[in-house]
């Protein structure tokens, strides 16, 4: 169903990956406090059109974090506390109010560290292990889309921040890249107008 939905664009083995990886995630997403009532699940995709129906039985697949008695609607923050407070168990430390400007590297290219702006301050934080860029897409950065987007740079992202910049970072130290034609993994996400303009 996944492969027929891309049309050609997606890659299997990361297909395979996450068909195959979903359900425990979501245990280990339950184990760290998120909960998901099964009478939540909902269609998460395009699985009830006639051609994919054909594929696969239609079943809804989506989650949905419990909302909390007077929280907002929108729930993926209660993900988001629950994985930072598991992670600062583990003794992760998470510097908000910091932007990464570049990885510091090694001559050979070797990712040592990053170099951060935290309240005005410039920090040069060294990695024990790796640099993992998890930094979202491109869908506000015209030159990226214009470059890379299968229909062009028509569309934008109404969220100024999701500039690319991760992917940036890598490129300059030569990192390929793959997938690349859609900035976005929701195009619902990208419209026709100017960047920053909202609805």
């Amino acid at each position: 169903y996944w492969m027929a939905c891309a049309q050609g664009q997606a890659d299997l083995e990361v297909v395979k990956a996450i068909a195959y990886k979903s359900a425990e995630t979501i245990e280990w997403l339950i184990g760290l406090g998120c909960e998901f009532p099964p009478e939540e699940l909902y269609f998460s995709g395009a699985e009830r059109e006639p051609e994919n129906a054909a594929i696969t039985p239609p079943k809804p697949r989506g989650h949905h974090q419990k909302n909390e008695l007077g929280g907002p609607n929108l729930t993926g923050y209660i993900i988001y506390r629950n994985l930072e407070k598991a992670a600062r168990e583990h003794g992760v430390r998470v510097l908000l109010e910091t932007k990464v400007l570049e990885l510091i590297a090694s001559e050979k290219n070797e990712v040592l560290g990053v170099k951060a702006e935290s309240n005005g301050k410039i920090l040069s934080i060294r990695a024990k292990k790796g640099v993992i860029l998890a930094a979202g897409d491109f869908s506000a950065n015209r030159e990226m889309r214009k470059r890379y987007e299968w229909y062009g740079e028509r569309y934008f992202s109404p969220y100024p921040f999701t500039s690319g910049d991760g992917i940036l970072m890598g490129q300059a130290l030569g990192a390929d890249l793959s997938n690349i034609n859609n900035s976005s993994v929701y195009g619902a996400s990208a419209a026709p107008g100017q960047v920053g303009a909202t609805s």
